[in-house]
C-alpha cells in the first residue's frame, strides 16, 4: 500500500469516527430528558374503585358526588358561588409516617387546578397525617365554578394526590373522574374522617 492511499485511508477513517461521534451527541442531544422532564412527578394512574400505590401513599377513590353547598361532619359550611365536588377517598402511608400526608390534593379540570379546601379543618382528610397500615376515609373538598359542572369539558378530569407539597421526582396519584354527566345537589353533609380498616 502506497504512502498516499495509506493516508486516505487515514482520512476516511477520521471522518467516519467524527461522523459516528456528531451522530451519538446528536442522538443523545435529541433523547436527554430537558431540565422539566427530569424533575417531572412519577405518575401513577389508576380508576375510581381500585388502590392506586405510590412511593409513600396508597389512595382510593370511592366515590365522586358535587353540591352548592357542603356541611362538614364539624359543622362547618361550605357556601359557594360556585360549587362543590366532594371526592371520597381511603389513603394510608406506605412506607414510613414522618411528613405522610395528603400534601398535594387536586382537581383538574381542563387547564385549570383545584387545591382541596383545607378550611373544613379536620372534617377533611386533605393535609392530614397519614399512618403506615392505618387507613383514613374521608372526603375531599373543591370548590369550583358554578359552570364547570356539569360541562362536557370535564369528562377528563382527574384528581391528582401526592403524599409531598412538591410532587417533583415523587410519585403522583392520577384518576379520571369524568364529571361531564355528574348531577349537582343543593346540599350535602360529609361524614367524619374515620381510620382503621372496614
Amino acid at each position: 500500500m502506497t504512502p498516499r492511499r495509506r493516508e486516505a485511508l487515514r482520512r476516511i477513517g477520521t471522518a467516519a469516527a467524527l461522523a459516528a461521534v456528531i451522530a451519538t451527541a446528536s442522538l443523545i442531544l435529541r433523547t436527554a430528558p430537558t431540565e422539566s422532564e427530569w424533575q417531572a412527578p412519577i405518575e401513577v394512574h389508576g380508576r375510581i374503585g381500585e388502590e392506586v400505590r405510590g412511593r409513600n401513599v396508597a389512595v382510593t377513590v370511592e366515590d365522586v358526588r358535587a353540591a352548592r353547598s357542603v356541611t362538614a361532619s364539624n359543622g362547618w359550611v361550605g357556601e359557594t358561588t360556585g360549587a362543590w365536588v366532594v371526592v371520597d377517598v381511603t389513603a394510608e402511608a406506605v412506607v414510613t409516617e414522618i411528613a405522610a400526608g395528603l400534601r398535594t390534593a387536586e382537581l383538574v379540570l381542563g387547564e385549570d387546578v383545584y387545591s382541596a379546601s383545607t378550611r373544613p379543618g379536620l372534617a377533611t382528610v386533605a393535609d392530614r397525617p397519614l399512618a403506615v397500615g392505618i387507613p383514613v376515609h374521608g372526603p375531599l373538598m373543591f370548590e369550583v365554578p358554578r359552570d364547570a359542572v356539569p360541562s362536557e369539558g370535564t369528562a377528563d378530569a382527574v384528581v391528582r394526590l401526592a403524599a409531598t407539597v412538591d410532587a417533583r421526582t415523587d410519585s403522583l396519584l392520577v384518576i379520571p373522574v369524568d364529571l361531564s354527566r355528574l348531577s349537582v345537589a343543593d346540599a350535602v353533609t360529609t361524614d367524619e374522617p374515620v381510620e382503621g380498616r372496614r
